[in-house]
């Protein structure tokens, strides 16, 4: 599904900025230690040798096959900064290789090392396609690659096999009438899910059941999307959010929602503050999946963003009740409840309905569903090393989808939060003032956790 709804302007693979220090390491030094990672440890990290094939005419399943040709050269990058580059550069240059496709005759995922930062620190841009890469396979992927100890020997795991013919044209279109027949059997299995399906329509309609449900107003990054990407990245502390969840009596991230709101409330009109915004907040379904390591298994419930009101700590309060009726809504429904349908719609069907809508602009004539993407992630919380370099921080960014021109997506590391946004910058002009916001965010609810006056929220 994520590989045959992509088009040009939504492009499903999620990209991360790693910021590393490289010691006495020169940049050339560091991108050629990464390449040999990859390719000693291969082993454990097989999706970084897939790519995709698929059926003539489009008519079939994709599958993966060992790329033949697989080199990691091909995939790990030098690129050049301007001299005595900033933050900002790094921030530029990760918006245009966020923007453009990954090459979909080779394994789907890349690398660009970052040369030239004033600081001397070294980034390295990685991009993978959302098909095989979530938060949870992202953390399968860092335990593969990473270590905890720079000096660690880099030497070759034992595992490697030979890769499997490429199958031909001839043998895909002969494979697909099996194919058809193993989606018609998953039917029964999808339509076990009517029920989770019928209380997913009913909440996406205005009026369910008598009860008036709070719709999503259209913002400026509620538009077709171009194909231009802008990134922030920023950092918070993470103790700072555990005291201020601690002190509330919620989670952290109801915290990390609430500095979401505060944000937006800063950015966005009077006239949008009436209404209602609304946040898609990804939740991991792998352990409905024992057995799998890779691939996607994501579900998402959907979260009302208190932007109207004006207190911070009001604000929490009233987000930690909407996270609470949003988990218990999106157990009704099934966690595969996605998953299962699917499996059963044609991928044809998949691919011709993303290209129609982009065409005519659907996402522009419709009221949206939600308004934004917010994902948070557990990362590690000790000190990590790549290649023998440190990993100083980690920043994650999530992709984009038609008429959701805005995705915050953050990671906590050792003793601090990274924060990631990407969006669409002919709908969002300036996501780094939206990045100051959220860190002022935080700080507001710390400096009120503190106070004598505050009152624990869950004792209210």
């Amino acid at each position: 599904m994520f590989v045959r709804a992509e088009t040009r302007s939504m492009l499903l693979h999620v990209t991360g900025v790693l910021v590393l220090a490289p010691g006495a390491r020169s940049t050339v030094q560091v991108r050629d230690q990464i390449r040999e990672v990859v390719r000693c440890r291969l082993p454990a990290v097989p999706p970084l040798r897939w790519r995709l094939v698929e059926p003539p005419g489009g008519l079939g399943a994709l599958r993966w096959v060992d790329d033949p040709d697989f080199d990691p050269i091909n995939h790990v990058h030098l690129r050049a900064l301007p001299a005595g580059a900033s933050w900002r550069d790094v921030e530029a240059a990760t918006g245009e290789i966020a923007a453009r496709p990954l090459d979909r005759h080779k394994a789907l995922w890349e690398m660009y090392v970052l040369d030239g930062m004033a600081d001397g620190t070294i980034p390295v841009v990685a991009k993978f396609h959302h098909a095989f890469m979530d938060g949870g396979a992202g953390m399968e992927l860092m335990a593969a690659l990473f270590d905890l100890d720079p000096d660690v020997e880099i030497e070759p795991l034992d595992g490697g096999r030979e890769a499997e013919p490429v199958p031909s044209r001839w043998q895909l279109l002969v494979a697909t009438p099996g194919e058809v027949v193993q989606r018609l059997g998953r039917v029964p299995v999808a339509l076990a899910t009517l029920t989770g399906l019928g209380r997913l329509a009913g909440g996406l309609l205005p009026i369910h059941r008598g009860i008036v449900r709070q719709q999503a107003v259209r913002t400026s990054f509620n538009r077709t999307l171009g194909c231009s990407r802008a990134v922030a990245l920023t950092t918070c502390s993470l103790d700072d959010a555990k005291a201020t969840a601690r002190a509330f009596n919620v989670k952290v991230n109801d915290v990390v929602l609430a500095a979401v709101a505060s944000s937006l409330r800063d950015a966005l009109d009077g006239e949008h503050l009436a209404g209602t915004i609304i946040a898609a907040v990804p939740i991991s379904i792998r352990a409905s999946h024992p057995e799998a390591r890779f691939g996607n298994h994501t579900s998402a419930m959907l979260v009302p963003l208190p932007v109207n009101v004006a207190d911070p700590v009001d604000r929490l309060e009233v987000l930690a009740e909407a996270t609470k009726a949003a988990k218990a809504e999106h157990a009704t429904m099934g966690n595969d409840l996605i998953e299962r349908w699917a499996g059963v719609v044609p991928p044809w069907l998949i691919s011709t309905g993303a290209r129609l809508a982009r065409r005519v602009e659907l996402t522009s004539r419709l009221p949206p569903f939600y308004n934004l993407i917010v994902s948070n992630v557990a990362g590690p919380p000790v000190p990590i090393y790549l290649a023998g370099s440190e990993v100083l921080a980690t920043y994650p960014l999530g992709p984009l989808l038609d008429g959701i021109g805005l995705n915050v997506t953050v990671i906590s590391q050792r003793d601090q939060i990274n924060v990631g946004i990407l969006c669409d910058p002919n709908l969002l002009p300036d996501p780094g003032a939206l990045g100051g916001r959220f860190t002022a965010a935080i700080e507001a609810l710390t400096r009120a956790s503190s106070s004598p006056q505050r009152t624990a929220v869950g004792a209210r």
